[in-house]
């Protein structure tokens, strides 16, 4: 369902290889998330996926980028925490390489 719902999407193959790895890691690790049953009106999705094509994370977010899916779990970013798709997709966690 997810995979349908989303109105923007990134996907990154080869992400452990990738330039964005060294950036968006240390970028979502600032970001602290709890738990909750409550579902989103997700717009974003960001995938990673290693050499072979298997996917490694799915990171799906609302509106707001305060609410979360990450692999199937509903999560809500905690008050004081850095925004989670802000940490995303923020110039310097996702350089992307010149076309």
């Amino acid at each position: 369902m997810l995979e349908r719902q989303y109105k923007y999407k990134v996907e990154i193959r080869e992400f452990t290889a990738s330039v964005q790895r060294e950036q968006l890691v240390p970028a979502l690790r600032e970001v602290s998330f709890s738990a909750t049953s409550r579902s989103y009106d997700l717009r974003t999705a960001v995938l990673l996926y290693d050499k072979s094509g298997k996917r490694m994370l799915s990171l799906y977010f609302d509106r707001s980028g305060r609410n979360a899916v990450v692999n199937n779990s509903f999560l809500r970013d905690e008050p004081g925490s850095r925004n989670a798709s802000h940490a995303a997709f923020s110039h310097s966690a996702m350089p992307f390489p010149a076309a």
